[in-house]
């Protein structure tokens, strides 16, 4: 081969991707790290009356974007019971005290959830009975 014919190919090679990309088309690398989001959750009060609204506010994070908070109570047999989802920010969520009795603590939880569908932990908040 040619001193010529490998300078054209050279110039064809570096002038290639800057007309796929004058064209929209070209070579496209993204790198990812995406992470799942992190949530705290917080009360407007340490105790409360039977029946008393609870403010319940999220405060939650993500590489991206999160789309939405989900906000439950913990029953007594471990499980969550699903209160409601706040899908902007600031992610709140009025809950009514349960009838417990006084002095039992109830534990608030939320999850927050980003754009790609991925969950954080579960963090908790606990509230007495009064």
């Amino acid at each position: 081969m040619t001193t010529r014919i490998r300078f054209r190919l050279a110039a064809l090679a570096a002038a290639l991707p800057l007309l796929l990309a004058g064209c929209g088309g070209g070579i496209y690398l993204e790198f990812t790290d995406d992470d799942p989001p992190e949530v705290d959750i917080a009360a407007s009060t340490a105790s409360a009356f039977p029946g008393e609204t609870v403010r319940l506010s999220a405060f939650a994070v993500d590489d991206d974007y999160v789309v939405e908070v989900a906000f439950y109570r913990e029953e007594r047999d471990g499980s969550l019971t699903l209160l409601g989802v706040d899908d902007r920010a600031p992610f709140q969520w009025d809950a009514t005290m349960p009838n417990v009795p006084r002095d039992s603590t109830v534990y608030f939880a939320a999850r927050a959830y980003d754009s790609v569908g991925q969950r954080s932990g579960t963090s908790y908040v606990s509230v007495l009975a009064d």
